[in-house]
């Protein structure tokens, strides 16, 4: 579902995921992530799961943005 929605797929994580989190206080928590290369994949792969869904709710509610 998100393939048929990329240009909110793309701009979901830097304007919508990272301030949302940084709101809500849980993005400062992904600083541990920086520890070693294998948290460091284990949270982009949270972020990319949680970008992914947004899109997913975008595209079910049929809110699609195209150029």
């Amino acid at each position: 579902m998100s393939g048929q929605n990329p240009m909110i797929a793309y701009v979901t994580t830097n304007l919508f995921t990272v301030p949302l989190l940084s709101i809500l206080g849980v993005y400062p928590l992904f600083s541990y992530f920086s520890v070693n290369p294998w948290l460091g994949f284990l949270r982009g792969v949270i972020i990319t799961i949680i970008a992914i869904l947004i899109t997913m709710f975008f595209t079910r509610i049929k809110c699609f943005w195209r150029t």
